[in-house]
């Protein structure tokens, strides 16, 4: 079915991952800001075939990437790519990086 988008809100993101690797069969989850409490169902989702884009707020990929609960997501091989977005005073820039290089 393509072009079809189901939303979760107002629920832990964590649960809302969970229900929908078990119930949509969904082929790609979008997930703001993940944290140590989504590791695990991150995880999991990942082992269903989920790919997964996720946000993570932090002052460089490197130090994201320095946060346990990220390392171990990164040595699982769950994220291939970063993409570091930036605005200042000079406007905006991007970065991508490929975190298999690292």
């Amino acid at each position: 079915s393509d072009g079809l988008v189901d939303v979760i809100s107002n629920c832990p993101k964590a649960y809302g991952i969970e229900l929908l690797c078990r119930t949509m069969s969904p082929e790609v989850i979008v997930c703001d800001e993940i944290g140590s409490g989504e590791q695990d169902a991150i995880i999991s989702a990942q082992n269903t075939g989920v790919h997964l884009l996720a946000s993570a707020h932090g002052e460089s990929i490197e130090g994201i990437c320095r946060r346990p609960f990220m390392k171990k997501m990164l040595d699982a091989g769950l994220f291939g790519i970063a993409v570091r977005l930036n605005a200042d005073e000079n406007g905006f820039d991007c970065k991508i990086e490929r975190l298999s290089e690292r």
